[in-house]
């Protein structure tokens, strides 16, 4: 694997972590709004994960520009 290769498949994986952090966060967040306990916060926030379109995201994060150097 090439540098260059290396580099883009960090970027693709970084974004996606960051995105599923995103999410699942949001989700245990809202499900504390809305009354759940801590157990119910944490299924709802594993549901989101599982849900989440994974291929999705990865082509956005391929298709994103890579910061200037």
């Amino acid at each position: 694997m090439s540098n260059a290769d290396y580099e883009i498949l960090r970027r693709v994986v970084e974004a996606v972590r960051e995105r599923c952090i995103e999410e699942a966060t949001r989700a245990f967040e809202e499900g504390g709004m809305s009354g759940l306990c801590v157990e119910g916060r944490w299924d709802l926030a594993m549901d989101r994960l599982r849900s989440l379109d994974l291929e999705s995201m990865v082509r956005a994060a391929l298709l994103e520009k890579p910061p200037s150097a």
